[in-house]
C-alpha cells in the first residue's frame, strides 16, 4: 500500500502543495494542516518530504514534533532526517539524535547513514563520538566502504587526530579527489604544511586531477610556509588549466602572496577577480597592513567604502591595525570614528597605535561604559598630535 501510495506522491494535491511551499515554516504548517484534515497525515511519503522541507526551512523543533508524531519510522525516513540534519552545521547534534533514535527502534544502519553520520561527527569536531561510530561501522560491515571511508578520513583530520586519518586513508582500495582533498586538508589544518604538501604531489603523481578545493588547500600550506616558489606554481597551474578565479580561489592567492611578501602580485590578482566579497577586500588590507604599506591598506578601505562591500568588524581589525604598525595616528583615528559612528560597531580588542615621531603612544581600550576612549583621558587626546 505504502509503495502504490509514494508512487502516485507526485501526482497528489498534497505533494504539489509541500513543492509549492518550499522550505518556508508557515506555509508549511499549513500544506501540514491540510494534510492531516484531508486524511493523509499517516502517509510516510508525504511526512517524509515534509520532514525534509522543515528542516532545510531551519526549524529544528517543528522537524522533531512532525517526527514524534509518526508511528513506527522505517530506516527510509530516519535516512532522511539524518541527511537533512548533517547538512546543516547548526543541526549535527540532532543528526546524532535521530540516529541514536533509529538504533533504539532496532533498524539497521546502512552506509548511507554512517557517511551522514560522521559527517556530523566532523562538523561538531568530536573525536569520541567518531571513533564510538566507527566501532559501529565496522561492527555492521561498512569498514571498506569508500563513501563511509572518506567520511571517516574528514572526521578524523577535522578533529586533530592524523594518525587514524592516515590509517583509514591508507586502506582505502578506491581513493577520489575528495578523499584527498580531506587527508591533505587535515594535514594543513593541523599545521604539517610541509606533509600536505608531498601528499598534493603524490595525488598528483597517481594520477588524480586537482579541483579548486586542492588549490585552495595547498595554497594555504604556501602561505603557513611561506613557499612562494610553490604558490606561483599553483596560480600558473590554475591559469592554464582554465580554471575559474572564483572568490575562494582568488582571496587564497591573494593570502599566499602577501604572507609571502610579494603584495604587487597579490594585488595583481585582487584587480582581475570580477567577484570580490568582504573577505576578500579585507584579506588584501590586511596583506598591505602586515608588509608595512598602511597608506595603502587606508586608500583601499576608503574605495572599499565606496564601492565595495560593507566592511566587519575583522576589516576594521585589519586596517586599524595597519595605521598602527605604519604610525597614522590621524587616519587610524579617522576610521576608527567611522567604525563607531558609521558602522556602529563597538570594538573588544586592544589596538596600539604609535606616532612615527615616537611622541605618543595611545593604546585604544573598551571602557567601563562600552565606549572606547584612549587611555588616560580623551580630553588629552588629539590625533594631530598637538
Amino acid at each position: 500500500m505504502e509503495t502504490k501510495q509514494f508512487c502516485q506522491l507526485p501526482h497528489s494535491p498534497a505533494y504539489h502543495f509541500l513543492l509549492q511551499a518550499g522550505p518556508r515554516l508557515k506555509p508549511l504548517q499549513q500544506v501540514h494542516a491540510y494534510v492531516i484534515v484531508s486524511g493523509s497525515g499517516h502517509s510516510r511519503s508525504l511526512l517524509t518530504k515534509l520532514l525534509n522541507l522543515a528542516c532545510a526551512a531551519g526549524s529544528i523543533i517543528y522537524t522533531r514534533q512532525i517526527f514524534l508524531s509518526v508511528a513506527n519510522p522505517d530506516s527510509f525516513l530516519f535516512n532522511t532526517l539524518i541527511k537533512s540534519t548533517s547538512k546543516f552545521h547548526k543541526f549535527s547534534i540532532y543528526s546524532l539524535f535521530f540516529y541514536n533514535c533509529m538504533l533504539l527502534s532496532d533498524i539497521s544502519p546502512s552506509a548511507y547513514t554512517f557517511t551522514s553520520i560522521v559527517k556530523s561527527c566532523a562538523d561538531l569536531s568530536s573525536l569520541k563520538l567518531g571513533k564510538v561510530v566507527h566501532g559501529h561501522v565496522l561492527v555492521n560491515g561498512f569498514g571498506l566502504d569508500v563513501y563511509v571511508q572518506a567520511a571517516l578520513v574528514a572526521c578524523y583530520a577535522k578533529s586533530g587526530d592524523l594518525g587514524n586519518a592516515r590509517k583509514v586513508f591508507d586502506k582505502m582500495r578506491e581513493r577520489s579527489v575528495v578523499s584527498w582533498n580531506s587527508i591533505i586538508s587535515g594535514y594543513e589544518q593541523n599545521g604539517f604544511g610541509r606533509e600536505a604538501i608531498r601528499l598534493f604531489k603524490k595525488m598528483r603523481e597517481e594520477g588524480f586531477e586537482p579541483d579548486s578545493a586542492t588549490f585552495v588547500i595547498v595554497l594555504s600550506a604556501c602561505a603557513q610556509l611561506g613557499a612562494l616558489s610553490m604558490g606561483c606554481w599553483v596560480h600558473k597551474y590554475t591559469i592554464g588549466h582554465g580554471l575559474d578565479l572564483n572568490v575562494v580561489l582568488g582571496t587564497s592567492l591573494i593570502n599566499m602572496y602577501t604572507r609571502c611578501g610579494t603584495v604587487t602580485k597579490a594585488r595583481e590578482v585582487f584587480d582581475s577577480m570580477k567577484e570580490k566579497n568582504v573577505v576578500t577586500w579585507t584579506a588584501m588590507i590586511s596583506g598591505y597592513g602586515t608588509n608595512g604599506h598602511g597608506r595603502q591598506a587606508v586608500q583601499l578601505f576608503d574605495e572599499m567604502k565606496r564601492r565595495g562591500p560593507c566592511p566587519n568588524s575583522v576589516t576594521f581589525v585589519a586596517v586599524l591595525s595597519a595605521c598602527a604598525h605604519a604610525g597614522l595616528v590621524k587616519e587610524g583615528w579617522q576610521v576608527f570614528v567611522s567604525m563607531r559612528e558609521e558602522y556602529h560597531l563597538k570594538p573588544a580588542f586592544v589596538l596600539v597605535m604609535e606616532e612615527m615621531d615616537g611622541a605618543g603612544c595611545y593604546i585604544m581600550r573598551r571602557s567601563g561604559s562600552g565606549n572606547c576612549v584612549p587611555r588616560g583621558d580623551i580630553r588629552d587626546f588629539d590625533p594631530k598630535g598637538r
